[in-house]
């Protein structure tokens, strides 16, 4: 490699440092980097090696999840509440995009629940309402929920950004209300999920994501039915139905 008078050449080495746990929230790194530059057969320049240690530290963090459901069995049109309870344990967390994954069926879209008559407007179709504290429960107090907080329907899933810092040992939860949908078995089990974006510096991924499984019940319900053939309007074998039934 030819470098004219006048010019560098500089080496940039990519420190890859592993840590084991988050222990105090930090890791000291230390870093020696020695450069021993030979001259070309026909040169006469002189060169001396450069030596340089790095010091440092590399910080850390460790987020978790929890979700709970407010009953363990729905039916049709309940009151559905679920929550995501996100968890750092060490340092601080500046910015957590996360998602609450809805079952299909189970938790209706908001044009569906207003075709079942759960609402009349798709802006009533999910409430929030988002808390901060550390420890178990402690010191719980309400806050602004994240300005992007929404119902993704391509992705059925609520999604937002916590953009307040969450330190160690302090958390963050979001509440989200609706209703529960409906199960074509007599009774079956559906889970929602908390899933958690990519977090910079978190140590321990395996308890990022978090699920809650809850049970949703059918009842069957009597409709009276005439089958008139050749009325006005209708066509052989065509029932008219006189106890209005609403079909998602």
């Amino acid at each position: 490699m030819t470098i004219p008078a006048g010019k560098k050449l500089v080496l940039r080495i990519p420190v890859v440092q592993t840590l084991d746990n988050c222990r105090n929230g930090f890791d000291y790194v230390s870093v020696a980097n020695s450069v021993t530059a030979r001259p070309a057969a026909e040169s006469a320049a002189v060169f001396d090696m450069g030596y340089m240690r790095i010091y440092g530290a590399i910080t850390c963090n460790d987020v978790s999840s929890i979700t709970e459901v407010s009953a363990s069995s729905h039916a049709f049109g309940d009151a559905l509440s679920f929550s995501s309870k996100i968890t750092n344990s060490s340092v601080q967390v500046d910015e957590l995009a996360f998602s609450q994954v809805l079952p299909k069926r189970a938790v209706l879209s908001p044009e569906q629940m207003v075709r079942a008559g759960l609402i009349s407007d798709p802006a009533e179709a999910f409430r929030f309402s988002c808390f901060v504290g550390s420890g178990a429960n402690a010191g719980r107090q309400p806050v602004s929920c994240p300005a992007d907080l929404r119902y993704d329907p391509e992705k059925h899933a609520i999604k937002g950004t916590h953009r307040e810092p969450i330190t160690g040992g302090k958390w963050f939860e979001v509440v989200t209300e609706t209703f529960a949908g409906f199960v074509a078995a007599p009774s079956a089990s559906f889970e929602i999920k908390t899933v958690l974006g990519e977090v910079p510096g978190d140590t321990n991924t395996s308890l990022n994501n978090s699920s809650k499984t809850f049970e949703l019940t059918n009842t069957t319900a009597p409709m009276d039915a005439i089958h008139t053939e050749g009325a006005p309007f209708l066509g052989p074998g065509v029932i008219r139905v006189f106890q209005p039934a609403t079909c998602c």
